[in-house]
């Protein structure tokens, strides 16, 4: 009974764990986009479909993250999605904004990476 007892704690531990860190993952994603979104001084006709855009490859990305294939293969696919989603970004903004768009990204990686860091020790 108390080996019952302590497989359903650990597992609703490392349940509310998983849920802590989606959540933090969606904030995180969404004030990089609304920081974007505000600096790439969007029009009307821009910012939808650059919301849009931005979601369903945030999507795609945690659907890769997630899989259980190789790292290698999970890191090809981000680098192919990141191509991707650059590729109708730069189609979608002016040349000074995805110029920009990209300054954001590095800026953007670099805060990820010391997010990253702190959660992970």
């Amino acid at each position: 009974m108390k080996t019952l007892f302590f497989t359903i704690a650990l597992f609703t531990t490392v349940m509310i764990s998983a849920q802590t860190y989606e959540t933090e993952n969606k904030q995180i994603y969404q004030e990089i986009l609304n920081g974007q979104v505000e600096e790439l001084s969007l029009t009307g006709e821009q910012k939808q479909p650059f919301i849009d855009l931005s979601n369903k490859y945030f999507d795609k990305i945690i659907e890769t993250r997630q899989s259980d294939v190789s790292r290698m293969s999970k890191f090809k696919t981000l680098k192919k999605l990141q191509e991707e989603k650059d590729t109708e970004v730069e189609n979608m903004l002016s040349k000074e904004q995805f110029k920009k768009y990209k300054e954001l990204q590095k800026k953007n990686r670099n805060k990820l990476k010391t997010v990253y860091k702190q959660r992970n020790g």
